[in-house]
């Protein structure tokens, strides 16, 4: 593994190391716990940062040489999945705020949202980090 390949493996271990980071916030005990709001948006601003770290590294890799045609392709796909997913994140964070309803519809309106985005963001990143090993 060439140094360079080294640092992009560091750059998607420290991503991944992000995302675990905004996960537990979720499974803190109730003393440190954070308003569903707060995980939302700390969740949207964490992902929208690995996805654009992962096609940064991405498009240095394509123009090294060392990412195909198909593969980027590929990652174009998982990248347009995790960005509809993300503005119906950001979507579903809107209507909570301005949508008439319940609360509790409000917020599984924005819990399955965030679900859709962290498979979606996941499947993406799985492919990518797939591509630097």
């Amino acid at each position: 593994m060439t140094i360079r390949n080294r640092s992009y493996l560091q750059i998607f271990i420290v991503i991944l190391a992000m995302m675990f980071m905004v996960t537990a916030i979720g499974c803190a005990t109730p003393e440190v716990k954070k308003s569903p709001m707060t995980i939302a948006y700390a969740s949207l601003k964490t992902s929208a940062e690995a996805y654009d770290a992962t096609m940064n590294v991405i498009r240095d890799l394509y123009k090294a040489g060392k990412v195909t045609d198909a593969q980027k392709a590929n990652v174009l796909k998982y990248g347009n999945e995790y960005w509809r997913a993300y503005h119906i994140a950001v979507d579903a964070l809107d209507a909570y705020y301005n949508a008439t309803g319940t609360q509790d519809d409000r917020l599984l309106t924005v819990n399955g949202a965030m679900a859709t985005l962290s498979t979606a963001l996941g499947s993406f990143l799985q492919y990518s980090s797939e591509l630097t090993s």
